[in-house]
C-alpha cells in the first residue's frame, strides 16, 4: 500500500513536470539507505572503479554491490541470449546502446571471445568521459539523443539495449530503430528491453485505456533520456514499428515479481 502511495505521488510529480526534484529526493533516499553497504564494498574491493554516485543512480539505483555484481549477471544473461543466434566461437561486434556508466558492458570483455569489438554509446557526455578514462577494452563513443550514431552502416553482429528506449519520446522511437537497423549487419540480433503490461499499474485510468489500445504512453520530466522520463510500450506498437524491418526472434513478458515489474524483452533479427 505505502509503494503504490509513493508511486502514485511520483507519477503525479512527473506529470507536473517536477520528476527532477522527486528524482533528487529519491537519489538522497538511496544514499542514506546504502551509505553502510557502499563504505563496506569499497572496502572490500579498493581495485573496482566506480562511477561518481548520482552516475550510479542515474543508471541503477545506487547500491555498489548491485552495480557492479548485477551487471556481471546481466552480461552473463546477454552472452546466454546470444549464443542461442550467434556463434561465440570468435570474435564478434557488439555495441551497448545506452550504455551508461558501463554497468554491463564492463564485463563482456571477460565473456565474449578475444578480440571482440565491443562498443559502448550514450548520450550523457560526462558519463562517457568516465567510461574512456576507467573502462579498458572496450570502446566508447557519444551520441546526441536523436540519431545518428557516428558509426558505419552494417557493423555489428549484435546490439543490446537495456531500458533506453523506457526514457525515451515516442517520436525518436521509430528514428532510433531505424538507426539500429542500419548498423546492424544483415542477419544481426537486437536485443531490447521495454516497459509492458506488467507497468501498467503505474499508468492512470485514462493511460491504461490508450495502452490497452496499443498506444504508448509517456510520462515526461524536463530531460528526455533522464530516468525521470518514463516511456510504455504494448505489444501491439513495437509489432507494427518493427515489421518491414525486423523479424521477431523471441519475446519475453515482463513479469511482477515482489511487487516490481520487470520489462519485456524483445530479440530481433534484422531483415536482408
Amino acid at each position: 500500500m505505502i509503494k503504490k502511495i509513493i508511486r502514485g505521488f511520483i507519477n503525479f510529480a512527473k506529470k507536473r513536470g517536477l520528476g527532477l526534484q522527486v528524482d533528487k529526493l529519491i537519489f538522497l533516499y538511496y544514499f542514506i539507505k546504502n551509505y553502510k553497504s557502499n563504505i563496506e564494498f569499497v572496502k572490500l574491493n579498493p581495485d573496482i572503479a566506480l562511477p561518481p554516485r548520482y552516475m550510479i543512480f542515474e543508471s541503477y539505483k545506487l547500491n555498489y554491490k548491485d552495480y557492479y555484481c548485477n551487471g556481471f549477471e546481466t552480461a552473463e544473461w546477454i552472452k546466454n541470449i546470444i549464443e542461442k543466434y550467434k556463434n561465440l566461437s570468435g570474435p564478434i561486434f557488439i555495441l551497448d546502446w545506452g550504455c551508461g556508466p558501463s554497468r554491463v558492458v564492463r564485463h563482456l570483455p571477460e565473456l565474449l571471445c578475444s578480440g571482440s569489438n565491443i562498443y559502448g554509446s550514450d548520450y550523457n557526455q560526462k558519463t562517457i568521459s568516465w567510461n574512456k578514462k576507467n573502462i579498458s577494452n572496450v570502446k566508447f563513443i557519444s551520441n546526441d539523443i536523436i540519431p545518428p550514431l557516428k558509426l558505419e552502416s552494417n557493423y555489428f553482429d549484435v546490439i543490446y539495449s537495456i531500458s533506453v528506449f523506457t526514457h525515451l519520446s515516442e517520436k525518436h522511437f521509430i528514428p532510433w530503430l531505424l538507426e539500429l537497423f542500419r548498423v546492424l549487419k544483415n542477419d544481426g540480433i537486437l536485443i531490447v528491453t521495454l516497459q509492458g503490461i506488467a507497468f501498467t499499474s503505474r499508468l492512470n485510468e485514462k493511460e491504461k485505456i490508450n495502452f490497452l489500445k496499443g498506444n504508448p504512453i509517456t510520462h515526461q520530466s524536463n530531460i528526455e533520456g533522464h530516468r525521470s522520463f518514463a516511456a510504455f510500450h504494448p505489444i501491439e506498437y513495437v509489432k507494427k514499428s518493427i515489421n518491414n524491418y525486423f523479424q521477431l526472434e523471441h519475446f519475453i513478458p515482463g513479469k511482477i515479481i515482489n511487487d516490481s515489474p520487470q520489462q519485456d524483452t524483445w530479440i530481433l533479427r534484422k531483415i536482408a
